[in-house]
């Protein structure tokens, strides 16, 4: 009799604290659920991100590396120098040829003391910034053309300008006198040199000295300065 009174006193006891529908609102079944069911884990860090199935912010994720094949390649800056005094057929054949081996093609019009030192006393025939500007006016394309220093002919001098412009090509022909000094200056500046075709051989000085036709000029008005130039000079 005192076992069984025990077990009914327990069972009153269990029935006091386990709630009724009226108090909690849920049935005996589901309060049965709820109390044997180990608790749901509401925060899931896992590979696939902070909660769960969610995807991270993109804008909070750091890119993949672009890989080498697919990285945009630099520009490649070439580059024409030249008196560009007298303008005929070949310069503009010459540098119309440049551009076909670089992205974007600078020119460089020597200085008149350069000149002067180069071709003799009564070279140029233009100034360095009137040259320049007949330069810009036969291409009419956009193509950015520059005064070299006076001082270019600095080694320090010419490393500088090289970088600060980018130049990666320099375009001359087999020809050139000072070609070994501007494969040396490609190399520190880390470009090279790049042959260009002489497809027809005309220069200033033969246009003046009348070893050439007039018909390579540029412009018609040259044949004026040409024959005045002649004229003048044509016995010293």
């Amino acid at each position: 009799m005192a076992e069984q009174k025990d077990v009914q006193t327990s069972a009153s006891v269990l029935a006091v604290k386990k709630p009724t529908l009226d108090e909690s609102g849920y049935t005996e079944q589901e309060m049965a659920i709820m109390f044997s069911e180990p608790p749901k884990v509401i925060l899931d860090i896992s590979d696939e991100g902070v909660f769960g199935d969610e995807q991270p912010d993109p804008s909070l994720v750091p890119p993949e590396p672009i890989p080498p094949r697919y990285r945009p390649k630099p520009e490649m800056v070439g580059l024409v120098t030249g008196s560009f005094d007298i303008l005929h057929q070949g310069h503009i054949g010459m540098i119309r040829r440049a551009k076909k081996y670089c992205d974007r093609l600078i020119i460089a019009v020597e200085s008149d003391r350069r000149v002067r030192l180069a071709k003799g006393k009564f070279r140029p025939i233009y100034h360095q910034n009137k040259r320049r500007e007949r330069l810009e006016r036969a291409l009419n394309d956009g193509t950015r053309v520059f005064i070299l220093p006076e001082n270019f002919d600095e080694e320090k001098v010419r490393i500088h300008w090289l970088r600060d412009h980018g130049v990666k090509l320099l375009f001359t022909t087999k020809k050139d006198v000072h070609l070994e000094n501007k494969q040396f200056l490609m190399m520190v500046v880390g470009g090279r040199v790049e042959f260009l075709p002489q497809l027809m051989s005309i220069s200033t000085t033969q246009l003046l000295e009348g070893r050439r036709t007039p018909h390579y000029l540029v412009f018609e008005s040259d044949r004026a300065v040409v024959e005045k130039y002649r004229k003048k000079h044509g016995e010293e």
